[in-house]
């Protein structure tokens, strides 16, 4: 029996317009809301899910997603569609328990990231991972106490290393959600009101023999 945890996503960047139908197949089968406590969002065409997006602290345009029940906090379909389509997201879940909170991010150029969070979505780092980096600190400070000629490079770069591989790795923020229109793509609601715009044009403008 799973763990059902709070967790949230957001998804960015730019989303060909030939998956629209699967993506919004994906999320209403994943039964994820737009805001927390509400009905599940269940959306069919490009427009419900450009009007259904909302600003995150940098200010972009994103599709932010929740469930207060998810399977041990995961999306698991959803993330691996976005996956599959190469389509950047940030998913955090929150803590209950003997579970520690945590945020996913996923970008297209690197490989999906779990980073150990506070309740506060902070990073944090497990003490005993850094006493490496304190041991090699301490030897390095005492030989150039000792030996004001002593070469202390290696030690310092070695703790710098070890330090850097328990730091978060730096990644590029979500990039602002968008549909991407497909070349002879057809069947989206786009598609269907140029076909309408141009019938109405056609009847306005009926064409003139030997023209």
């Amino acid at each position: 029996m799973s763990e059902h945890l709070s967790a949230e996503i957001w998804i960015g960047g730019n989303v060909p317009e030939s998956i629209v139908p699967d993506l919004c197949a994906a999320i209403t089968d994943e039964d994820v809301a737009l805001e927390w406590g509400e009905s599940p969002f269940q959306p069919r065409t490009a427009g419900d899910l450009e009007t259904s997006l909302r600003e995150n602290d940098k200010l972009e345009r994103l599709l932010w997603l929740c469930d207060e029940r998810a399977s041990w906090g995961k999306f698991e379909n959803l993330e691996r569609f976005l996956r599959e389509h190469q389509i950047p997201f940030t998913r955090r879940t929150e803590g209950r328990y003997e579970y520690d909170p945590e945020i996913v991010e996923y970008r297209p150029v690197f490989d999906e990231i779990t980073l150990a969070v506070n309740h506060a979505g902070q990073p944090t780092v497990v003490a005993a991972k850094l006493e490496p980096v304190e041991h090699l600190l301490d030897a390095a400070i005492k030989l150039a106490q000792t030996d004001i000629e002593a070469n202390t490079v290696s030690l310092m770069q070695t703790a710098l290393e070890l330090l850097r591989a328990q730091l978060p790795r730096q990644l590029p923020p979500l990039e602002p959600f968008s549909i991407e229109p497909t070349c002879g793509f057809k069947g989206g609601e786009h598609d269907n009101q140029e076909q309408t715009e141009e019938a109405e044009a056609n009847q306005e403008s009926p064409a003139v023999p030997g023209g």
